[in-house]
């Protein structure tokens, strides 16, 4: 269960601007305002493994067919609420988990999960750099293993997606790399790398509008599994110029998945993920 959340907590933002004016961009939460956000992630997988003619059999017996096809879709709705702005330069912020569903449709099967996270609010603050700190987490039973879980994967990821610090101009191109290394229970760790390279192409109507080239990694390791990933996909993300913020982010990635299950059988994923993210501002 933890690592599914995990997983799913494993986290974009009034003018015409003529072609070659060159710009910076610097998103901000500003203070007391509302971030009210939505993604919807679709995955479709084709599952098979290898294993043993004995084991092969087995599964057959159990009237298992292989491969197997899965279709997994979560959608989060979530809220930022800050607060007024501190001497220090600090913004309180909460954020708040409205929404956190799963469907998965597997083997002709239908199943709908209510994540446990819902209801679930990460107390803190923006600092001067616009990082958000985790101070606590309320409305969960899970807290005290999530505190160190949200502080190291926001972190991470806010410092790993940047914009360049001088001014930038349609075709363009930068790279953010994200390296994650979220820890799980038995002292084992999930660790990611997601590698984007992203090119103005287009400003109109107060957004800015980026492609994204994305390369993916991922490694589990635990005592009864082992997991590794990779995957490539290309996307597009929208840049409130105004209001300093990511407003739309999407993204299409094709995943190969191997998971070990002991020394003879290993599970052979193929996954097209779809990701959607929609934020809106209101001050």
């Amino acid at each position: 269960m933890f690592k599914k959340m995990y997983l799913l907590l494993v986290l974009c933002l009034m003018f015409n601007v003529a072609h070659s004016q060159h710009m910076v961009f610097k998103p901000v939460y500003q203070s007391d305002a509302t971030y009210q956000s939505t993604s919807i992630n679709t995955s479709t997988s084709n599952i098979d493994f290898e294993a043993s003619i004995e084991k092969i059999n087995e599964t057959k017996a159990q009237g298992v067919k292989m491969p197997m096809q899965a279709t997994n879709t979560s959608t989060i709705k979530s809220r930022i609420i800050t607060g007024p702005k501190q001497q220090n330069g600090n913004i309180g912020a909460r954020m708040h988990f409205d929404t956190f569903d799963l469907e998965t449709q597997i083997g002709g099967q239908t199943q709908n999960d209510r994540n446990p996270l819902v209801g679930m609010t990460v107390i803190g603050h923006y600092d001067a750099d616009g990082v958000f700190n985790v101070e606590d987490i309320e409305g969960t039973d899970y807290a005290k293993e999530l505190i160190p879980v949200m502080s190291t994967v926001l972190r991470q990821v806010q410092q790993g997606f940047t914009f360049p610090e001088h001014a930038i101009k349609i075709g363009d191109t930068f790279q953010n790399v994200i390296p994650l290394s979220i820890p799980v229970s038995g002292g084992s760790s999930i660790d990611v790398k997601l590698i984007s390279d992203l090119t103005l192409i287009k400003i109109s109507n107060g957004k800015a509008i980026f492609a994204t080239v994305q390369t993916a990694e991922m490694d589990i390791s635990e005592p009864r599994f082992s997991m590794t990933a990779k995957g490539s996909g290309t996307g597009t993300c929208e840049y409130d110029l105004k209001n300093n913020y990511l407003s739309k982010v999407n993204s299409d990635l094709d995943m190969d998945m191997s998971m070990q299950m002991d020394s003879t059988t290993a599970v052979i994923i193929k996954t097209q993920i779809k990701s959607l993210t929609n934020v809106s501002m209101q001050p």
